[in-house]
């Protein structure tokens, strides 16, 4: 279903001048994020769901998909901030190459940046969807798959209606992804089938603070480097200190992370296959 959306997009997008290039680059930014952090705990997810469920061990369930949303969270919030932060000069070294004219890169580099809200929705999606796989259910998910592309294609539809609102297609994007998110766990809930814990309740606050306070480090540094990030200095400069701006954004979230309590380290760990 995400890739018929992808598919209507692209369409409807191909009306308006230089859309379909932004949607491509926001594409590309959180594709990472979202293989890596999604895609792996929904994988790991639905076999050990289907196997607790079977046991009649409903209880163990509930904390696996506790531990899976707030695994997800723990490292998608950071991403979603980092992109919002530093997303300026992301972009421009991944992606522009001196191909294009200073002012266009710009003005694109600027809008393909603006999807990056969708990245928790999209992963909170891949983690609360196989609670309905292990239960069997398939029709569910189906439905809220139907209702957000509807729904995404009629924002769309509605968005590209005269020249001023022709620039604000993307911003829509993810209205849908967090319309998504929502339903998948009232419906669970609604089934008596999840709950938060108090353990997700407890480290949910400090997995925002260290979010936080990880994206106020970054803004400091991408404004402090951002002579390196000009075009001028080449390619090597520009990576070392993209490098740089990434390797510091991740020694402070997790130390301030870790200085929170917003998880535990063993277990983290083992639940990431690295123990």
């Amino acid at each position: 279903m995400n890739q018929i959306t992808v598919v209507l997009n692209t369409i409807i997008a191909s009306l308006q001048d230089r859309v379909v290039s932004w949607l491509y680059y926001a594409d590309r930014l959180f594709q990472l994020p979202l293989g890596v952090i999604g895609v792996a705990v929904g994988v790991v997810l639905l076999p050990e769901l289907s196997r607790r469920l079977r046991s009649g061990d409903h209880q163990a369930a509930m904390d696996s998909e506790n531990r899976s949303l707030e695994t997800a969270l723990l490292l998608t919030l950071p991403a979603a901030v980092a992109l919002f932060v530093a997303a300026n000069p992301i972009v421009r070294v991944l992606f522009e190459r001196g191909r294009l004219q200073r002012h266009r890169c710009a003005f694109d580099r600027r809008h393909a940046c603006r999807a990056r809200p969708g990245l928790p929705a999209f992963v909170l999606i891949k983690v609360f969807h196989p609670g309905f796989f292990a239960r069997e259910d398939t029709k569910t998910p189906m439905i809220f798959a139907g209702i957000g592309m509807a729904a995404n294609v009629m924002l769309a539809l509605a968005s590209v209606r005269g020249p001023r609102r022709r620039r604000h297609r993307h911003r829509h994007h993810h209205r849908r992804l967090a319309s998504g998110a929502r339903c998948s766990p009232l419906t669970l809930k609604e089934r008596g089938e999840f709950a938060l814990d108090r353990t997700f309740r407890r480290r949910l606050p400090a997995i925002l603070a260290a979010s936080l306070i990880m994206g106020a480090v970054v803004w400091a540094l991408v404004h402090g480097l951002g002579p390196w990030f000009e075009p001028k200095n080449g390619a090597v400069a520009q990576v070392a200190a993209l490098i740089l701006l990434v390797g510091s954004g991740l020694a402070v979230y997790a130390g301030t992370a870790a200085a929170l309590g917003a998880f535990d380290a063993n277990s983290l760990l083992a639940r990431l296959g690295l123990r």
